[in-house]
C-alpha cells in the first residue's frame, strides 16, 4: 500500500505536532511534510529551497491561514494559478471564523474550511474527523 503524503502548512509548533500525531495515530501508512509558512509550502511543492528533488508530491494540503511571510490566503492564490497542482485538494484549518476568509478560501479553490476548535479535545476530534474523511473515505488522486 502506498503512503499517503500530506503537506501540512502550519506555523504554530504545538498545533503542527498535534495534527501530525492525530494523523499518525489514525492512518498508516502516512508521510507528513511540514512547512512553516506559505512560502515554505510553495517551495516544498516546487522542490526548491530546503526541499530536494526527491520530495514526494502531496496527496492533500492542510493549510493554516494566519502565518508570517506568506500567509495561507496568498499561498492559495499562487497554488491555484500553478496548473501542476490543480488536482491536489487543500483543506484550510484555521482559527479564523471570518466570513470573508471562508469565501476567499473557497473562491481560491479550497476543498474544505475547518475552524480550529479552542478546546483541546475538540481540536483532536476535528483533526481525527478530517483524517477519517480525507484519508479513509475520499479517493485522492495519486500525484506521485
Amino acid at each position: 500500500m502506498r503512503k499517503s503524503v500530506i503537506l501540512l502548512i502550519e506555523d504554530a509548533v504545538e498545533d503542527a505536532d498535534q495534527i501530525k500525531a492525530v494523523f499518525a495515530d489514525n492512518h498508516a501508512p502516512i508521510h507528513i511534510l511540514h512547512a512553516t509558512d506559505g512560502q515554505d509550502g510553495l517551495d516544498c511543492l516546487r522542490r526548491q529551497g530546503r526541499w530536494g528533488a526527491d520530495t514526494p508530491r502531496p496527496d492533500l494540503v492542510v493549510l493554516d491561514l494566519n502565518m508570517p511571510r506568506l500567509d495561507g490566503r496568498a499561498f492559495l492564490s499562487q497554488f491555484r494559478h500553478d496548473g501542476q497542482f490543480s488536482a491536489i485538494p487543500v483543506v484550510v484549518l484555521t482559527v479564523s471564523e471570518a466570513e470573508a476568509d471562508v469565501v476567499t478560501a473557497y473562491r481560491c479553490g479550497a476543498a474544505g474550511y475547518i475552524v480550529k476548535p479552542a478546546a483541546p479535545e475538540r481540536f483532536v476530534a476535528a483533526i481525527r474527523d478530517m483524517a477519517n474523511y480525507w484519508l479513509g473515505l475520499v479517493r485522492l488522486p495519486q500525484m506521485g
